[in-house]
């Protein structure tokens, strides 16, 4: 879409690239929400997950990988409650789940 939004702003009379630009917001703004969810093993590890999602660095060693970006509904019920109130890139507090520690980042 960047490149849409350039070729607007150099030339608003170029044939259809306004409606191209109008269709590509609508289209992402109908994408529904999704997540990243991260799991670890105790709180102190799941603190500095939920620091690094929150400026965007490095996930600390003694965290799991994160999850792909999946929908609201494949996240388990107790996360599943914090995620639920996110807005696009913010980042839950800590969920304890039996499973154990876990942070969700809202990526749209």
């Amino acid at each position: 879409m960047p490149l849409l939004q350039r070729l607007v702003s150099l030339d608003p009379g170029f044939p259809g690239v306004g409606d191209a630009l109008a269709e590509a917001r609508a289209a992402r703004a109908a994408a529904p929400p999704s997540f990243r969810v991260v799991r670890t093993d105790d709180r102190a590890a799941a603190e500095e997950v939920a620091r690094a999602l929150a400026a965007g660095t490095a996930l600390p060693a003694t965290a799991a990988a994160p999850t792909p970006e999946v929908p609201l509904e494949s996240i388990d019920a107790l996360a599943r409650a914090a995620a639920s109130r996110l807005s696009p890139g913010q980042v839950s507090g800590i969920v304890q789940t039996p499973a154990g520690f876990v942070v969700v980042k809202r990526e749209r």
